[in-house]
């Protein structure tokens, strides 16, 4: 009867045991940890369900069905349908492509120092330091995600007109647990200067995730830059990327106040996977050339 009692006192330690072991175990991942997991997983191919084949199998049913009422096309038809076609490529499509092309030229322009547009129309030529296609610019922030969650932000870029790479460095780190995660992200940038006071850019690239494991994936970005007449400055930076078939997200807006070369930035920076976020918000300074 004793030993009976001495199993079951040692199975209930046991299971009291491997309860704290498990809960430790899932508090010790951390926030990190945990937006590591969430964003490098490898999502398993999914089998079509039964359900879905059932469903294939009625649309195809329906498709039969339906090739007994088909209608003739006439030649009528035939120029609709090319007429819509013309019509959405004129409005969109090609306007789009133009103003892409023009704001390369416009972008080359300013940085060459040519006194007038491609158009003929007066341009001034582009002071170094100002905001707009910088030759170089280099930014350092701090960002409080949580409690215990901080992170180092570092940008540079480096082109002329409209070429550029950029370059951004994010360093979290978490106090308790002890973790870091680095992300790294690089991009290739077609910068368009679409007024004196815009720049739109267009940007291909990848995203490199590095804890526990290092994990890259094709990462797209299309930055917006808006600086009027003063001291201020609006930005906001976009990218998606996608690692192992999960999609990140990463949106960075930020005001900037300064006359010419050094600015002073106050963000806020949201960078989300399926299920975990490392958001908050952030400030730092920016020099550009």
């Amino acid at each position: 009867m004793s030993a009976t009692r001495m199993t079951l006192a040692s199975l209930r330690w046991l299971c009291v045991f491997l309860m704290l072991f498990v809960g430790w175990r899932n508090g010790w991942a951390g926030k990190l940890g945990s937006f590591e997991e969430d964003a490098t997983k490898k999502k398993p191919r999914t089998s079509k369900s039964d359900d879905q084949r059932r469903d294939e199998e009625r649309r195809r049913d329906a498709d039969d069905d339906d090739d007994d009422f088909v209608r003739i096309k006439t030649q009528d038809d035939d120029d609709d349908d090319d007429r819509k076609k013309e019509t959405s490529t004129d409005n969109v499509i090609l306007p789009l492509g133009r103003a892409m092309a023009d704001g390369g030229e416009l972008s080359w322009a300013l940085a060459s120092g040519e006194e007038e547009t491609p158009e003929g129309l007066p341009l001034a030529p582009r002071k170094p330091g100002k905001v707009l296609i910088p030759f170089l610019s280099v930014g350092f922030n701090y960002q409080d995600v949580e409690s215990d969650v901080h992170a180092l932000d570092y940008h540079l870029e480096g082109g002329y007109g409209p070429v550029s790479v950029h370059f951004n460095l994010s360093h979290f780190k978490e106090d308790e647990p002890n973790d870091t995660l680095d992300l790294y992200r690089i991009h290739a940038l077609y910068r368009m200067l679409l007024s004196r006071d815009f720049e739109w850019d267009i940007g291909f690239g990848a995203l490199t995730i590095d804890g526990t494991d290092e994990n890259t994936g094709f990462s797209f970005t299309s930055p917006l830059i808006f600086r009027p007449e003063g001291l201020l400055a609006l930005e906001f930076r976009p990218a998606w990327a996608d690692v192992n078939g999960t999609s990140i997200a990463d949106y960075d807006v930020s005001l900037l106040f300064g006359p010419r070369y050094t600015f002073l930035r106050a963000g806020y920076r949201w960078v989300e996977s399926d299920t975990e976020s490392l958001n908050g918000p952030y400030g730092g300074i920016s020099l550009r050339y």
